[in-house]
């Protein structure tokens, strides 16, 4: 029988997003989205990358390559790796929004000015 799922809202850099989790995995998923959003500021600090995007492809591949040097941090990576799928389906979910709102004032500016 599946554990019910229970809603935890995570803030890593800067933003809020509430995941789904069984009660006995909450404190690994926050430990997880602290490590997650340390390695985002220490990213963002540097000031040489911008963009969350950019940040969290550089802040995953950073925890990636500290965990595989560590063959007993197993769990760790697969809690890590789901948060980190989980943000970026979002943060493409929300490039993607973008561009449609983008198109969007193009076609209209483009209506306006014919």
């Amino acid at each position: 029988m599946s554990k019910p799922l229970q809603p935890v809202t995570l803030n890593i850099h800067g933003k809020e997003y509430r995941i789904a989790c069984a009660d006995n995995e909450r404190d690994k998923l926050l430990q997880a989205a602290q490590l997650l959003d340390q390695q985002m500021r220490k990213i963002h600090e540097t000031g040489k990358v911008s963009g969350s995007d950019r940040i969290a492809v550089l802040a995953a591949l950073n925890i990636a390559h500290d965990l595989s040097q560590d063959n007993s941090a197993n769990e760790v990576i697969d809690y890590s790796g789901s948060l980190i799928g989980y943000i970026g389906f979002h943060l493409n979910r929300r490039f993607k929004d973008e561009s449609a709102r983008r198109r969007r004032r193009e076609i209209s500016s483009f209506d306006v000015a014919s």
